[in-house]
């Protein structure tokens, strides 16, 4: 497979991976999120008629609701995506490596290019056909062919 080739088909790759971690990470968390009840608990309706302390408490049982409710979250995402990011970081390491291969292949032809082109005679060089035909003429003048 040509550099250039492979550097297309691990960009290609990266993408396709990339698409499917950000597809299933938004998945992810349209899922997780915590979305307002339909209708509200019964405590809320009249707070009036609930004491400081109960209040207190409600407070404290939705911050406790709310810090493992995330963190919950937090941890089942990462558990589903976690081998998607990881393929993801494989793919655009590979990616990287495919672009510094090709560029560093095109740079050494490049300079091989140019070093070969400096070492080649400028000087005109008679045509190979015409110079072959004048040295027959030659050899037929001097008698050493027909």
């Amino acid at each position: 497979m040509d550099l250039r080739e492979l550097e297309a088909a691990t960009e290609r790759r990266f993408r396709a991976v990339k698409r499917a971690v950000i597809a299933i990470y938004e998945r992810t968390i349209a899922r997780f999120r915590c979305e307002p009840p339909a209708t509200p608990p019964a405590w809320a309706v009249h707070p009036e008629r609930l004491s400081s302390e109960a209040m207190e408490q409600i407070a404290l049982t939705e911050q406790r609701a709310h810090a493992n409710g995330y963190y919950a979250g937090f941890v089942d995402a990462v558990r589903l995506i976690w081998r998607l990011a990881r393929a993801l970081g494989f793919a655009e390491g590979q990616w990287d490596l495919a672009r510094d291969l090709a560029a560093g292949n095109r740079a050494f032809l490049t300079e091989h290019a140019r070093a070969l082109a400096a070492a080649v005679d400028p000087t005109p060089r008679p045509d190979v056909v015409t110079w072959a035909a004048r040295n027959r003429a030659r050899l037929r003048e001097a008698g050493v062919i027909a």
